[in-house]
């Protein structure tokens, strides 16, 4: 970039950020949204706090787009292995991640708080293979963990990132999918609706975080013609509108996930644009975006099954989101040095390198 010259491509810091206030929308929408008796202030951005999925497959579309576009094959050969190693590995970083989780906490649940495989699954359900579909981040709102239903939508994501990543290349093809997943995604995704929960939902957002990456330079190109004075303001407002449309019918084509997209766009430009302009580092929204992950896997244990009376004990909601948050991150430090205590990431780099490696 020329030095008078803005990149507002999100850097690996940023992103966390963003993860961040996704996090605290999931933890705000869990605690409240099945609540109201905590007032209408906090119901309503309970709901409004479902836009955390929408966020989190944004930021995995522009991610993976951003990493892709770097491991282009010269031939066609070339670039089908290279995109296998490529899916390969993202699930691979995933799976060792929640399998981390999963064989930690079910034993714990089971074993200590009383919370069964039967109590989970159904009386009537066949609990070996409710656990082995689990494991594999199939069972939806079906796993021992509710919240463990957005794995199969973030893996069925990935399956299908490469052939999103090549529709979004092309302009013509592009925005014919996107007006498709936009305004009738059953009409698209009818047929892959069963492989994941929420698929024609939030393919729409998922596509968008594509797009934007693969078009960062002209995008640049746009938004440099615009003082950062004005994108900061203009993005937030643009934001805050976006959240407030969402469970505020103004509109048939403002609420629900028809704004996700545009939540999710706004509130990665409003943090950018903030930190290019004011040089502000929000260390501490970045701490625990790092640890979105683990604090995604795991807070719903804290929150309804482990320790649901000592959460809500509190009382004031304010009090009731600060521990959950701050227990959750807690919690996520500790796995993490459990992980160095194990030497889990060298496990994990081992096995990314025999991938990496596997077709050379």
């Amino acid at each position: 970039m020329e030095a008078n010259k803005i990149d507002y491509a999100l850097t690996i810091a940023e992103t966390n950020i963003v993860k961040s206030i996704a996090i605290c929308a999931m933890l705000i929408h869990h605690l409240f949204y099945r609540n109201p008796e905590y007032g209408h202030f906090f119901f309503k951005a309970a709901l409004t706090g479902k836009t955390c999925v929408a966020i989190f497959l944004f930021l995995s579309g522009y991610g993976l787009s951003i990493q892709y576009e770097k491991i282009q094959g010269h031939s066609t050969k070339e670039s089908f292995v290279k995109t296998i190693q490529f899916l390969c590995k993202r699930l691979i970083k995933f799976f060792l991640s929640y399998w981390f989780i999963f064989v930690i906490f079910v034993p714990i649940g089971v074993f200590i708080f009383g919370r069964t495989l039967h109590t989970a699954y159904g009386s009537d359900a066949d609990i070996y293979l409710c656990l082995f579909k689990d494991f594999l981040g199939l069972q939806e709102l079906s796993s021992y963990n509710a919240t463990w239903w957005f794995n199969r939508l973030i893996i069925v994501s990935y399956l299908l990132f490469p052939i999103i990543f090549w529709a979004m290349r092309s302009n013509v093809v592009s925005i014919l999918v996107l007006f498709i997943l936009f305004f009738n995604p059953y009409r698209m995704t009818a047929p892959l609706e069963n492989l994941a929960a929420g698929l024609s939902s939030y393919a729409c957002t998922f596509a968008i975080g594509s797009f934007i990456a693969i078009r960062k330079k002209s995008i640049n190109t746009i938004l440099n013609k615009i003082p950062i004075q004005c994108v900061v303001p203009i993005s937030f407002c643009l934001a805050s509108f976006c959240f407030y449309a969402r469970n505020n019918v103004l509109s048939l084509y403002f609420y629900g996930n028809t704004v996700d997209p545009f939540i999710a766009l706004f509130t990665c430009l409003a943090v950018v644009s903030l930190c290019r302009w004011k040089k502000v580092q929000l260390s501490f929204l970045s701490f625990v975006g790092k640890h979105s992950t683990n604090m995604y896997l795991t807070h719903t244990f804290i929150l309804a099954y482990f320790f649901h009376n000592f959460i809500y004990g509190f009382k004031h909601p304010l009090a009731i989101f600060a521990v959950l948050l701050l227990s959750s991150l807690a919690l996520s430090v500790t796995i993490e040095k459990l992980k160095e205590i194990c030497k889990f990431y060298k496990l994990q780099e081992s096995v990314l390198h025999k991938v990496e490696n596997f077709a050379r």
